[in-house]
């Protein structure tokens, strides 16, 4: 006789990026006599509304635990694949781990409710880091020697933005 424990997301919370995030969760099968692992058992996990959230199990879904117990997966979040990112970033998603005793009945099931964050802009486009090297040219109408006068001025800012050759940039 035996029960899953709860499921183990790494990280625990998934980042909803412009790339695809790789991730993984545990699912130990545990002996409950002995609360030894439960070597050779078939676990299945389910990916809740996958067609809408864009996560994926890499491989098969029903795993073998090893001679730790664990069956660990391997998933995907395809921010390409997400209907609703504002959604997913809002309430998560969920996974459910199964897996049957030997006379065929069914352990009590494991669900899990992760979270996402976003990183990036999350809309699948890619994000294009910049180091600028910018001087500015502050020229003002009136005689204080170029610097602004706090009680009314008028100035004409001039930006010139290099990239980390030294050409401009547009």
């Amino acid at each position: 006789d035996f029960f899953l424990q709860k499921l183990t997301p790494a990280p625990s919370i998934v980042e909803l990026s412009d790339e695809e995030t790789l991730f993984t969760v545990t699912v130990k099968a545990v002996e409950k006599k002995s609360g030894g692992a439960m070597v050779g058992k078939a676990v299945s996990l389910n990916v809740k509304n996958s067609e809408a959230n864009g996560i994926t199990i890499e491989g098969t879904s029903v795993q073998t635990t090893d001679s730790d117990g664990n069956a660990v997966y391997n998933l995907k979040l395809n921010p390409q694949a997400v209907a609703d990112k504002d959604e997913l970033i809002k309430n998560g998603f969920t996974l459910v781990a199964t897996a049957n005793k030997a006379d065929g009945t069914a352990v009590a099931p494991q669900e899990l409710k992760v979270s996402v964050n976003k990183k990036g802009s999350g809309d699948g486009t890619q994000v294009t880091e910049s180091k600028l090297n910018i001087s500015s040219v502050l020229s003002t109408t009136s005689v204080s020697n170029n610097a602004l006068n706090p009680y009314g001025d008028n100035a004409q800012l001039t930006v010139i933005a290099k990239n980390g050759n030294g050409a401009r940039v547009q």
